[in-house]
């Protein structure tokens, strides 16, 4: 598999692989609503899926634009979109001829993510920078980015089997402006986000364009194993295009706005050349036909079983976790910590035969200790009696 970048896009990666985009090809031709809608209703999926809706009263054809059978959404999609939108930024990494662009997301507080081939060592990251609201507003006017330092020493872990980056980000702008108005994109852990011929959403920076949307334009296909043995499904999801690839980094998000996949990479038909760095001169074109993303269930998979021999790992899990709402589960780093302290502050032991302290010493204390228990009850009982008396003196007086 040659990994190929195209020079027009460069924030877009291509995987070159005819066997794949054939496969593609082949299972896209039964994405019609009728085959959709009977094999939706005959997947075990489908009950997770409709948990992950909102109730009749607030999204009332939500299961049916699932299984193909409607198109309608409530107003409030696109409102809920611009929320989301948020959360998208886009990156500037410097480099040789001017660096490169990119987009990225926050998933949790002060925590981004983007690819592998974006950000790949805290070093980039500490030169990187991250532009929120890079965009035309209502009246069509553009925007000034709102500028974020990228703060690796905080967190920074990268994966390039998963093509996966998740790097802390500054507080604060340089302006003073707050990351939290920003808000965050949380990364649900249960699969089964998206089915089979379900519509996806792209929210990205595309080539460091202003930020733009590409609104319900892909679907979802899902492949044989045996089509494509060469390709991992349970990690990598596929979704179709005909027009241009995604921006590495994007977030792909279903109709509820839920993301499900981290986009990586496009593939080109089978029968079209990637334009390579060889070929600029040429000014050749490319046919993409599909979008390939990691899925967020294997992303979170590989921070779990990475999270006790990497302390990064745990941080990134940890503050997914805050974003979800969940108590942090004590890691890695903060296991060692305490017990650190424990080992610093050895707990007291009880007197006793093994802190080298004899029993005569031991039956000397236990003795006093019960002689002041006995002394204290007897001045318990004492003025009891004595509360006793009084009461009835000042009965008998009553009557006299």
């Amino acid at each position: 598999m040659n990994d190929l970048k195209n020079p027009d896009r460069s924030d877009v990666l291509a995987v070159n692989q005819p066997r794949l985009a054939e496969a593609i090809i082949s299972t896209e031709k039964t994405l019609s609503r009728e085959v959709r809608g009977n094999r939706t209703r005959v997947d075990e999926r489908a009950r997770i899926r409709k948990t992950m809706i909102a109730s009749d009263g607030s999204d009332p054809n939500g299961f049916e634009r699932i299984i193909g059978e409607s198109d309608l959404v409530s107003i409030n999609f696109l409102a809920r979109g611009l929320r989301a939108a948020d959360a998208v930024c886009r990156l500037r990494m410097p480099g040789d001829g001017g660096g490169w662009l990119a987009t990225g997301f926050l998933v949790g507080p002060n925590l981004m993510m983007t690819n592998n081939h974006v950000i790949s060592s805290p070093a980039e990251a500490s030169q990187a920078e991250a532009e929120f609201g890079y965009q035309h507003d209502q009246d069509g006017v553009l925007q000034p980015p709102v500028q974020f330092n990228l703060a690796p020493h905080e967190v920074f872990f990268t994966d390039i089997d998963h093509d996966v980056t998740f790097v802390a980000v500054s507080a604060y702008s340089d302006g003073g402006i707050p990351l939290q108005r920003y808000g965050y994109l949380p990364l649900l852990p249960l699969s089964g986000k998206a089915l089979n011929g379900e519509w996806v959403t792209l929210i990205q920076h595309p080539n460091g364009q202003p930020k733009q949307i590409a609104v319900r334009s892909c679907q979802i296909v899902e492949l044989l194993k045996e089509a494509v043995p060469g390709v991992d499904l349970s990690k990598v999801i596929h979704y179709t295009t005909d027009t241009e690839p995604g921006s590495s980094g994007s977030p792909a998000l279903n109709d509820q706005w839920q993301v499900i996949a981290l986009h990586h990479k496009a593939v080109p038909s089978p029968r079209t050349p990637l334009v390579d760095e060889r070929e600029r001169h040429k000014n050749a074109e490319t046919n993409w036909i599909a979008n390939e993303g990691i899925r967020i269930s294997a992303i979170l998979r590989c921070l779990q079983q990475k999270r006790f021999e990497n302390p990064n790992a745990a941080a990134a899990l940890e503050r997914l976790d805050r974003a979800l709402g969940m108590a942090p589960i004590l890691t890695a780093q903060s296991q060692s910590a305490i017990c650190r302290r424990r080992i610093a502050r050895p707990c007291p032991k009880r007197p006793g035969p093994s802190t080298g302290q004899d029993l005569a010493t031991i039956r000397a204390f236990l003795r006093r200790k019960s002689s002041s228990r006995r002394f204290w009850a007897r001045g318990k009982r004492k003025r009891q009696n004595s509360s006793a008396r009084t009461r009835w003196r000042s009965t008998t007086s009553t009557f006299l």
